[in-house]
């Protein structure tokens, strides 16, 4: 497989001595144009097996080249999954109520390229004015620091599942247990020393991300009659505490802004469980005008806009520990129904609403 991305988008240029190639196919000093290009190659193979319909067995090789990459643009991720239909074995066939059965194990790895076509290349831009020699006259910076040492984001996940189908196919669903790591999680917006740098964030490599959880889904048909039918299915996704691994400890992500300009809500830092909250401690609000009031470090009040870093404290998680959904199909003769819900479970959430309009 085989992927070329080609865009362009106008803007003018006055500076003589900057020539790039156009997308009419040729060299010019005005051209107009922001030129985003890059190409992907991708070779796949799969070779599977399955002996008596029992005993299933796929291999996956997947071999892509990007040139977003400024170097070790190539990326090999293998795949391996095996199957045994519990329900085709001799001793499962007087069990009648048990129409397919069928135990799954696989464990694979996938790359992710997500990130800006230029974040590995430097890169130039209009970025201010000065003026010389009795005219103003652009001046051209850098884009955006550049990162030459941009990796393949890997993703590798095992995982253990059973599917079943049941009462003439009336009852079927599945459960799967699975553990997954991110190699080289790719994100962008990570604060940097500047200088050396010329921006204060860049796109980089953080570091590797784990979970495990355990999800299901069960699909039954309650009625099933010549007029009516009722068919209802269930699904939940139960993830345990997610870490981010070998990011520096200095280091950090920042997530939902704060009102008042009061920073970000949720600070990740390197070797910590990732959703937590990174607030101040409330103190109530001052009668005499009105203040927000918060606990600093050393346990005394002070006002909000006082705060720093050093006075925050990471609490609470916004990640929920289940997540569930529901959805009921009512049908009578050429009429029907449907309802659908959804739940989160177990997160604590950062009323910014309440923050607001609170204090005001």
């Amino acid at each position: 497989l085989h992927f070329r991305d080609f865009r362009t988008q106008g803007y003018g240029s006055n500076d003589d001595h900057n020539l790039v190639w156009g997308a009419a196919g040729s060299w010019t000093k005005n051209p107009n144009e922001d030129i985003v290009d890059y190409s992907m190659v991708s070779f796949l193979a799969r070779l599977g097996y399955s002996f008596d319909d029992r005993y299933l067995v796929t291999l996956n090789l997947r071999y892509e080249g990007s040139s977003k990459f400024y170097s070790d643009r190539w990326g090999l991720f293998p795949g391996i999954s095996a199957g045994w239909r519990i329900s085709s074995e001799k001793f499962m066939r007087n069990v009648r109520a048990v129409d397919d059965l069928k135990l799954r194990v696989s464990y694979g790895t996938t790359g992710n390229q997500g990130f800006n076509t230029n974040t590995a290349y430097r890169m130039y831009s209009k970025d201010s004015w000065t003026y010389y020699n009795g005219q103003w006259m652009t001046v051209y910076g850098l884009m955006h620091n550049q990162n030459r040492d941009m990796k393949w984001e890997i993703k590798k996940e095992f995982d253990v599942g059973l599917d079943f189908s049941l009462f003439n196919r009336r009852l079927n669903g599945r459960m799967d247990y699975f553990s997954r790591k991110i190699e080289d999680a790719i994100y962008s917006g990570i604060p940097v020393a500047s200088p050396p740098a010329v921006y204060a964030t860049s796109t980089v490599n953080i570091g590797d991300i784990t979970n495990k959880g355990f999800e299901f889904e069960l699909n039954g048909r309650v009625v099933d009659t010549k007029d009516w039918t009722f068919d209802t299915s269930l699904v939940g996704s139960f993830v345990g505490k997610s870490r981010l691994e070998g990011m520096a400890k200095d280091t950090h992500m920042e997530f939902q802004a704060m009102p008042h300009g009061g920073g970000s809500a949720v600070r990740i830092f390197g070797g910590q469980e990732i959703g937590r909250y990174f607030l101040y401690r409330f103190a109530g609000v001052r009668e005499e005008d009105g203040t927000p009031m918060i606990y600093s470090k050393d346990n005394k009040v002070i006002p909000y806009a006082s705060g720093t870093d050093e006075d925050r404290v990471q609490t609470g998680n916004g990640l929920p520990k289940a997540v569930l959904s529901w959805n009921n199909t009512v049908r009578y003769r050429n009429w029907d129904l449907n309802l659908f819900f959804r739940s989160w479970l177990g997160q604590d959430v950062y009323n910014v609403t309440d923050m607001i309009q609170g204090v005001n």
